[in-house]
C-alpha cells in the first residue's frame, strides 16, 4: 500500500488530486499530495513520498515521511511519523513517535 503510494507520487502510475501546502515556514519535500481543506502549521516537514487525505490538521513542528494518511486526520504538534499508514478520523497526540510500518 505504501509502495503503490509512492509510486504514484513518483508518476509511475496515475494519480489525480490537489496538490498544496501553506507557504508558512513548513518543509515540503517534494513528492508530496496534500488534500482540500488541510492545515499545516508552522515548522512541519513533509515528504517525501506522502499523502495526507482531505480535512487532516497537521500542528506545529511535526514531521511526516513516507506516510499515508486518509481523511479527517489530526496530528499533535512535535509528533514524528514515519512509513506508516493512519486511517481516517484518528488524532495522533502531541510528541508522539510513529514507527517504521504502524497502521493506526
Amino acid at each position: 500500500y505504501l509502495q503503490v503510494n509512492a509510486d504514484a507520487l513518483d508518476r509511475k502510475v496515475q494519480l489525480e488530486g490537489i496538490s498544496s501546502h501553506e507557504p508558512n515556514g513548513s518543509l515540503i519535500r517534494p513528492p508530496v499530495l496534500i488534500g482540500p481543506n488541510c492545515h499545516i502549521a508552522e515548522e512541519s516537514q513533509i515528504g517525501p513520498h506522502t499523502v495526507i487525505g482531505p480535512n487532516c490538521i497537521i500542528k506545529n513542528g511535526v514531521a511526516i515521511e513516507n506516510s499515508v494518511f486518509w481523511a479527517g486526520v489530526t496530528v499533535g504538534a512535535g509528533s514524528k511519523i514515519r512509513n506508516s499508514i493512519i486511517a481516517q478520523n484518528s488524532t495522533i497526540g502531541e510528541g508522539k513517535n510513529i514507527n517504521e510500518e504502524s497502521v493506526i
